[in-house]
């Protein structure tokens, strides 16, 4: 059994961020990387189907530029076997087919089971990569799964995928195929020692971005920026008795109270 999990580095945004307005992107000043949490819990789903599956091998693949080694590395550490990264130095936003269509190429090549990602990333939140990915290599898909159980018997694996409203669908897909992970299906672990001290070690697979295919797109960042404050604070002013009254009329005036005064 060999899984492949799809992660990304984004950068941490516990501050507020500042913007490059001609690379039309984040600036590099004193920003912060880390894996993407919710490809965390797509590795950690990985190495539970490793826990209870003999022979099996979990593979981390990410792109970008150098810094995306430390996250592979990490990812390593929690557990996973390689690291496979595509080397591409271009900062700033990289549009979802060109990564799925580039993971897709070294994917086809090499036999995996499964495939996973994270439901979404951090900084985008669009969704995109893993269908497409499934679509770029034409296997079964499903998205926000909650639960995974797979039968080597018969080459399938049982999916419990999360819908709007509370609703819940269960599919059946057959091997190989692609699911993207949804947050809380598991307890991400911590990486340990004796695994990150591997993982500094271990040659990560390098492959030059040169080497692949990268499709045509008609998509473009044409602006980036901060969103405009669409509310206002109002301190009231005056007694207790005079901010009680003037709150009362403010209320009524946003039609948040109704009735006589």
């Amino acid at each position: 059994m060999k899984i492949l999990v799809c992660i990304k580095q984004v950068p941490i945004v516990e501050e507020l961020l500042e913007l490059d307005t001609e690379k039309k992107w984040l600036s590099d000043t004193d920003v912060e990387y880390r894996i993407n949490r919710f490809d965390e819990f797509a590795i950690e789903e990985a190495l539970l189907i490793k826990e209870t599956t003999k022979g099996t091998t979990v593979d981390v693949i990410s792109f970008g530029p150098q810094r995306v080694e430390t996250a592979l590395r990490r990812a390593m550490g929690m557990g996973a076997d390689n690291g496979i990264h595509i080397e591409d130095e271009t900062e700033g936003f990289i549009n979802p087919l060109t990564i799925a269509t580039l993971i897709g190429q070294y994917a086809q090549n090499n036999d995996y089971d499964l495939i996973f990602t994270g439901i979404m990333s951090e900084d985008s939140m669009q969704s995109l990569v893993g269908p497409m990915l499934a679509s770029y290599l034409n296997l079964p898909c499903a998205v926000s799964v909650v639960e995974t159980k797979l039968d080597e018997k018969t080459e399938k694996i049982s999916v419990k995928c999360e819908l709007e409203g509370g609703h819940y669908q269960n599919v059946r897909l057959n091997l190989p195929s692609v699911s993207t992970i949804q947050s809380g299906i598991n307890k991400p672990r911590y990486p340990s020692l004796s695994n990150m001290l591997r993982a500094n070690k271990q040659d990560l697979i390098n492959i030059d971005i040169n080497s692949l295919k990268k499709p045509q797109t008609n998509e473009k960042i044409l602006n980036i920026s901060l969103p405009e404050r669409s509310n206002k604070i109002k301190f009231l002013e005056g007694s207790m008795e005079e901010k009680a009254e003037e709150l009362i009329q403010l209320l009524h005036k946003k039609a948040i109270l109704r009735g006589n005064l």
